[in-house]
């Protein structure tokens, strides 16, 4: 791994899934389709078990809170997730309990109407307590089990007539979410286990290489073929994920650049691209890139700013509160 501890394959990958689930949202309006980017949240969730545990595994052994854990996990979500939700609430008329990931309880469908990609940042939230309070003392058999049983899960659903792109989204199958989370997160720790002897991975630019089976998957998997998606998750996913910490693509700073762009434009390109219904393919598509610039601004000018600026209030707050309680 490079010594500024960023794994630019997982930032490469984390971008074009970014991408794809943007594409995914858009297929009505183009002339081409993407009909299985919805797969990319599997990996989202695959990548960041892995990330997850490479950061803070041991650091949460040797003593790191279970509170200082998601306090820092809050503050590195919540800027763009509210600025997704903001953005839900003006154009679309959501409900202001989206700025703290509350699902919509009167909806009869989908849990965040306005944004419907907030429901698995929900879901990774609950996984981050999760993993805080028990998951990162669990041996690698036990977290195996756990990731058995969430994929039994996900084999029931998938046999049903539920489209495994809505599991986890809507209210009828929310119970899904769990288990794509816990499969798919569960993974990425043990990918970490297995490969944490290694400090340093392969450089090469074959990495970018990693593109083109989930290109395929994205575009020749359907919104109803269960059984190829759940072939997906269970075997790509995690296959994927292990590939890309285990070769670096010497292209840095475009990996940076795709990897700066994925957390904005997951949270923010469904409300604005609502507003391009209608249009033409050149106008959606040149919007779709439009986007992907304006994320990477985003994250730079707006996200690391208030993520600075938050992390020092929790660090102030935390200092003001041991003097009280000594």
């Amino acid at each position: 791994m490079h010594p500024d501890k960023r794994f630019a394959t997982i930032d490469a990958m984390r971008g074009l899934a970014a991408i794809g689930v943007m594409l995914f949202h858009v297929r009505q309006d183009v002339g081409f389709q993407v009909p299985g980017g919805y797969l990319a949240v599997d990996l989202f969730f695959c990548l960041s078990g892995f990330v997850i545990a490479r950061a803070y595994e041991m650091r949460l052994r040797d003593g790191l809170g279970a509170r200082e854990f998601v306090e820092r996990r809050i503050v590195r979500l919540w800027p763009m997730l509210a600025l997704g939700a903001l953005l839900g609430i003006a154009i679309h008329g959501g409900h202001a309990g989206m700025l703290f990931l509350l699902p919509n309880w009167l909806s009869d469908g989908l849990l965040y109407p306005a944004n419907p990609p907030l429901w698995s940042l929900l879901f990774e939230m609950v996984t981050y307590i999760a993993f805080a309070l028990v998951l990162h003392q669990l041996n690698t058999l036990t977290l195996a089990v756990i990731a058995g049983a969430s994929g039994l899960v996900l084999a029931g659903y998938s046999g049903t007539p539920m489209r495994f792109a809505d599991l986890g989204a809507d209210w009828v199958s929310f119970g899904a979410g769990f288990a794509r989370v816990g499969y798919a997160f569960s993974a990425g720790v043990i990918v970490h286990r297995m490969t944490i002897s290694r400090t340093t991975a392969r450089l090469s630019t074959l990495g970018w290489s990693l593109a083109l089976p989930l290109a395929g998957v994205f575009m020749l998997v359907g919104e109803a073929d269960n059984r190829a998606a759940l072939a997906f998750v269970l075997l790509g996913v995690p296959a994927l994920t292990a590939a890309a910490s285990q070769v670096e693509v010497p292209q840095r700073r475009l990996a940076a650049f795709l990897g700066d762009a994925s957390y904005p434009l997951y949270c923010i390109h469904v409300p604005l691209l609502a507003l391009m219904v209608g249009a033409s393919d050149a106008a959606v598509l040149t919007a779709c890139a439009a986007l992907v610039i304006a994320s990477v601004a985003l994250d730079r000018l707006l996200d690391r700013p208030l993520r600075s600026k938050l992390d020092l209030l929790r660090k102030r707050g935390r200092a003001e509160v041991r003097p009280a309680s000594a």
